[in-house]
C-alpha cells in the first residue's frame, strides 16, 4: 500500500470477522454504526457517507440488528463475499507496506510493516499508517511495542473489549473500574501509535473519576489530533484541570451530576423534581448536553422529562426514541407528524412506516 489507507478501507477492515456473528441473537457492538464511530474515531456523518458508497459497490450490507448494550435495534454492518475478498486484499497490502523506522543506532531503516509490527490485527496496521508522518515518500513510524508495561496485546479486538467492559461498568455505576478499563485501553492505543484512541480513552476516564495522571501529555495529544475530533464533554474533562477555563470545574460538576443521575436511574427510582432539576442544569448554556438529557428522560419516563428532552437539538435516532415515548405518554399525534417529516428527510423507511401505522390507528 503506497498511500495511507482511506476511511473506506479502514471501515472494511474493521468489519473483518463479522461473519462468525451473523447467526447469533446479538451482534457485537463493534460492528454497529456507533461502534464504528468509537473504534475508528470518525464522525457519524462520515461513517454514513462511506458505508453508503461501500454498499453501492456491493462490499457490505447495512441492516437493523439487535446489538450488545443497545436497548433497541440499531444500524449495523456486515461484509458481502466481495467485501471479504477486498478485506483480504487490503490486509495483504498493509502487511507488505514498506515503512521507515529508526534502528537502535538512530538511523532510518526500511522494513515491511508486518516484520516491524507483528501479531496485530490489520486494523492496527491501518491505524499506524494513518497516524504516521511521511519522510522521503514513505511512512515514518515511531512505535515501541515493548517497554515498562511488558509485551502487550495490541489487537483492536482487545482494545474494543476493554472499552465494552468499561461501558458495562458505567451502566452498573462502577465508574472506578470503568475508568481503569479505559486507561488500560489508552495504554494499548499509545503502544499502537493511535493518539486519537489514547486521548479519547483518557478523557472519558477523567470524566468518570476526575483523575488525569499527566495533564501536559494529554493536552499535547489533544492538540496533536485537533480539538474538533472530541466532544465538548470530553474536552470539558481536560478543561477542569486547566486554568484556561475558569468555570471548567463548575461545568464539569453540573455535567457529572447528569451522568450520575443517568447511572442511578438504571437501578433506582428518582423523584421527578430531582430529575427535572438536573435536566434544567444540563439543557442550557455551556453545560447543555441534549443527548444526556434524552437518556435521562427515557430512563425516567415521565412526561415532563420527555417534553424537556423533545425541545432540545437531538440526533435523529435519539429524537425518534424520545418522540415515540412521548407520544405513548400524551397521545399527541403532532409528534408523529414531526417525526415522519424528519424520517422522510433522511430516507428512513422503517421510521416512516411506524409513524404512518401509529397515525392511522
Amino acid at each position: 500500500m503506497s498511500v495511507k489507507p482511506s476511511n473506506a478501507d479502514r471501515i472494511l477492515i474493521s468489519l473483518s470477522g463479522c461473519q462468525q456473528y451473523l447467526d447469533r441473537f446479538e451482534y457485537p457492538r463493534r460492528y454497529s454504526q456507533r461502534g464504528l464511530v468509537e473504534r475508528l474515531g470518525m464522525a457519524q456523518s462520515h461513517i454514513s457517507r462511506e458505508v453508503t458508497i461501500l454498499t453501492s459497490k456491493g462490499l457490505l450490507i447495512s441492516e437493523r440488528r439487535r446489538v450488545g448494550n443497545e436497548r433497541k435495534r440499531v444500524t449495523a454492518y456486515s461484509l458481502t463475499e466481495k467485501g471479504q475478498d477486498k478485506v483480504e486484499e487490503l490486509s495483504a497490502e498493509l502487511a507488505n507496506s514498506e515503512v521507515l523506522h529508526r534502528g537502535d543506532d538512530g538511523q532510518l531503516k526500511r522494513n515491511s510493516l508486518k516484520n516491524l509490527v507483528a501479531n496485530v490485527e490489520p486494523l492496527e496496521w491501518a491505524n499506524i499508517l494513518k497516524q504516521a508522518k511521511t519522510h522521503d515518500g514513505l511512512p515514518l513510524i515511531e512505535i515501541n511495542i515493548e517497554g515498562d508495561e511488558g509485551e502487550l496485546d495490541l489487537s483492536s479486538e482487545t482494545i474494543t473489549l476493554l472499552i465494552e467492559m468499561a461501558q458495562l461498568k458505567m451502566v452498573t455505576g462502577d465508574t472506578i473500574q470503568a475508568a481503569l478499563h479505559l486507561r488500560r485501553a489508552a495504554t494499548l492505543h499509545r503502544r499502537a501509535g493511535n493518539a486519537f484512541g489514547e486521548a479519547k480513552c483518557l478523557l472519558i476516564a477523567a470524566g468518570l473519576d476526575g483523575h488525569i495522571a499527566d495533564v501536559s501529555h494529554l493536552t499535547s495529544l489533544v492538540d496533536k489530533v485537533g480539538k474538533s475530533a472530541f466532544s465538548a464533554d470530553e474536552l470539558l474533562a481536560l478543561g477542569g484541570f486547566s486554568s484556561k477555563l475558569d468555570d471548567g470545574n463548575a461545568l464539569q460538576q453540573g455535567i457529572q451530576r447528569g451522568r450520575d443521575l443517568s447511572l442511578l436511574l438504571e437501578t433506582k427510582e428518582v423523584e421527578e423534581a430531582e430529575v427535572l432539576d438536573v435536566i434544567k442544569d444540563i439543557s442550557r448554556g455551556a453545560a447543555s448536553r441534549p443527548e444526556l438529557v434524552a437518556g435521562i428522560a427515557l430512563k425516567h419516563g415521565s412526561q415532563a422529562a420527555l417534553e424537556a428532552a423533545w425541545e432540545l437539538d437531538l440526533s435523529v435516532n435519539t429524537r425518534g426514541h424520545v418522540g415515540f415515548s412521548l407520544f405513548q405518554s400524551n397521545g399527541d399525534k403532532s409528534i408523529l407528524q414531526r417525526l415522519k417529516k424528519l424520517f422522510e428527510e433522511i430516507g428512513d423507511a422503517v421510521g416512516i412506516e411506524v409513524c404512518e401505522r401509529l397515525l392511522s390507528s
